[in-house]
């Protein structure tokens, strides 16, 4: 069977062309909200939406990302 056109493999994270973090950020984001950092406050510093930044912290986003 083809692969029509698709990529070989999904790019994640900084991968991506657009992508506005990386992983050390994700990481940041994750500790820096887990000791009380609002979502709003981290989504300002990143310029990212809110809900962006729940999304990273609730791990729907950037689920590759393991913690160190």
């Amino acid at each position: 069977m083809k692969n029509k056109g698709w990529p070989k493999r999904i790019r994640r994270g900084s991968e991506v062309k657009n992508a506005k973090l990386n992983e050390r950020d994700v990481r940041v984001i994750r500790k820096n909200h887990a000791m009380g950092a609002t979502n709003g406050w981290l989504a300002k510093y990143y310029e990212v939406s809110p809900s962006t930044i729940c999304d990273i912290t609730k791990r729907r986003h950037w689920k590759h990302v393991a913690e160190d």
